[in-house]
């Protein structure tokens, strides 16, 4: 557990390589869920979390052929355009 602490980023990635190379074995996808993705904003509102987080999830999306990401949450569209205009 100490060594992922420390390597967090590359621990999960070397996780996702292997995993990857087996979804491709079997023909399958993987599927990355995140529900209540308007936790990660507020935990970067708190400071619990870094906008680091955003960044290493583009990088998932762009670079993981065999990686689909799903957000879900409660707010709406409308709702998040309010607060954006704020």
């Amino acid at each position: 557990m100490e060594k992922f602490e420390q390597h967090t980023h590359t621990c999960f990635d070397n996780y996702l390589d292997r995993i990857e190379d087996l979804s491709r074995r079997i023909g399958k996808q993987i599927l990355l869920t995140f529900d209540e993705y308007e936790r990660m904003e507020e935990g970067v509102r708190t400071g619990s979390i870094t906008r680091e987080v955003f960044n290493q999830l583009r990088h998932l999306v762009q670079h993981r052929e065999r990686l689909v990401v799903l957000f879900s949450g409660s707010f709406t569209a409308g709702g998040a355009l309010k607060r954006r205009a704020r």
